[in-house]
């Protein structure tokens, strides 16, 4: 596409495409869902080694749980050769906004700064809850580097709030 229209027009373009895409097919159903914090909880207890995604999981504060994906399973392989960093994120990073929105509540939004796909060494995620706290600050970059399994509190003293 970027090749046939301008560049700019072809990113926007597939942005709304995306992000109509996720409206007009929203999942089935929502699941369980009732809080970032039950979220949390069901990811970090049971069989937490069964997935092939490796993730590190922390409660930020009420209303915003932080996760870093220290892999991408699903794109970032079949991805790895192509040059352009901007429409492979696009591909495989983009959709996670609106997706995660779909899969929770209306009232959740994804930051993230991150990537894998983007050449970073993880994902850095965070889930907001707006109906408890509209501050969407992300956490910065020494947070994510020190936030590994069982160093989740030390990672918390680069957190400022």
């Amino acid at each position: 596409m970027t090749e046939t229209i301008d560049r700019e027009e072809s990113v926007k373009l597939f942005k709304h495409y995306i992000t109509n895409y996720y409206l007009e097919h929203p999942p089935t159903s929502r699941g369980d869902f009732i809080s970032l914090k039950k979220r949390f909880e069901d990811r970090t207890s049971g069989d937490t080694t069964s997935s092939e995604w490796v993730l590190v999981h922390t409660m930020l504060d009420d209303g915003k749980y932080a996760f870093k994906n220290k892999n991408c399973p699903t794109l970032h392989d079949v991805m790895v050769d192509l040059p352009d960093v901007e429409l492979k994120y696009l591909v495989a990073c983009y959709g996670d906004y609106q997706k995660f929105r779909g899969t929770t509540n209306e009232n959740i939004i994804l930051t993230m700064e991150h990537t894998i796909i983007q050449g970073d060494g993880y994902c850095s995620r965070v889930l907001h809850d707006t109906r408890i706290d509209y501050d969407l600050c992300h956490p910065p970059k020494e947070f994510w580097d020190n936030f590994e399994p069982g160093k989740e509190e030390e990672a918390k003293k680069y957190y400022k709030k």
